[in-house]
């Protein structure tokens, strides 16, 4: 397997945005594997294809999914979020996937804490299930779990978008239901991990509106384990500041003794306190305050912390 660096995916981040014809002869000819993918999906076709990653790993995709797009064009997804992994994962250590879609976010996180470490991915919907499951074969240190995650163990309904918004996809209830869902089940977090022989050192969540019943379903891993945890809360509102249930989700996480910030990736790494730069993403940064020095000193880049 390949290890995955900040190195390798800052070089990559700068050949993604070429500045002249030199960079644009590089970038094209490592586009040049993902070429006729990229003309079937210029023309409207939907296949299953193979996207390169940084590090030198490959994933299969769908073109003209959505996810999918800008894996084969960058090789990598939510490029903050990556820039946060690659900072703070080691060897050893034990991540939890929530909404792994196609498994990009699972897959570096394999590749980060190696064979020692472990990874547990869920990922409800069949159709995304079925690509993971690909994906992430072959690797003992993952487990993919085709459950849902939330605040008690039941079965629910969630929305069964077209195959190209397969990443939209979010549990429902009620009158939200609508006609098109399918029946999946779901979990908590603190059932799966109720009892086991380590600690959870990191948790993605990424439920498309949900998160907050996550939340609701983890309280003791939050409390006994105090992982670092990024979520996804709405895009951005007034230039960047956090939006009104960004702020509900902070709430609930400074409840647990965590301290929540903004982070980005632009080419140099940011990490501050919550609106103190604009973002353009709807992802947020939770760090226990019991990790806060240590975690803030692995974080540090070229703009300062301030408190």
């Amino acid at each position: 397997m390949s290890s995955a660096s900040t190195a390798q995916f800052e070089l990559w981040f700068r050949q993604n945005h070429p500045r002249d014809a030199v960079d644009w002869l590089k970038l094209l000819w490592r586009w040049r594997r993902v070429l006729p993918a990229q003309l079937l999906q210029k023309l409207g076709f939907r296949v299953e294809t193979t996207a390169p990653l940084f590090w030198g790993g490959d994933m299969r995709v769908l073109t003209n999914e959505e996810v999918s797009k800008g894996l084969l064009t960058f090789g990598y997804a939510e490029v903050a979020i990556t820039a946060t992994m690659l900072r703070l994962l080691d060897p050893g250590q034990t991540v939890v996937d929530v909404g792994a879609h196609f498994g990009f976010e699972s897959l570096l996180a394999a590749t980060l804490v190696g064979p020692s470490g472990r990874v547990f991915a869920f990922e409800p919907h069949p159709n995304a299930h079925a690509i993971a499951s690909k994906n992430l074969a072959g690797m003992p240190q993952v487990r993919l779990m085709q459950r849902a995650v939330g605040d008690r163990p039941a079965t629910v309904r969630m929305q069964n978008r077209p195959v190209d918004r397969l990443a939209f996809n979010r549990v429902v209830a009620g009158a939200d239901a609508g006609a098109n869902t399918i029946e999946v089940e779901m979990t908590t977090l603190d059932t799966e991990f109720e009892t086991r022989g380590f600690t959870v050192n990191f948790v993605k969540i990424d439920v498309e509106g949900f998160e907050e019943q996550v939340l609701a379903g983890a309280t003791e891993v939050l409390r006994r384990d105090a992982p670092v945890v990024i979520f996804e809360s709405d895009m951005p509102v007034d230039g960047g500041k956090m939006s009104p249930r960004g702020h509900v989700l902070v709430g609930i996480l400074e409840r647990h003794e965590y301290q929540c910030f903004y982070f980005d990736f632009d080419g140099r790494y940011r990490f501050g306190p919550i609106d103190s730069f604009a973002v353009h993403h709807a992802n947020i940064l939770a760090i226990p305050r019991r990790r806060l020095d240590a975690t803030r000193k692995r974080l540090a880049g070229s703009e300062p912390y301030r408190a």
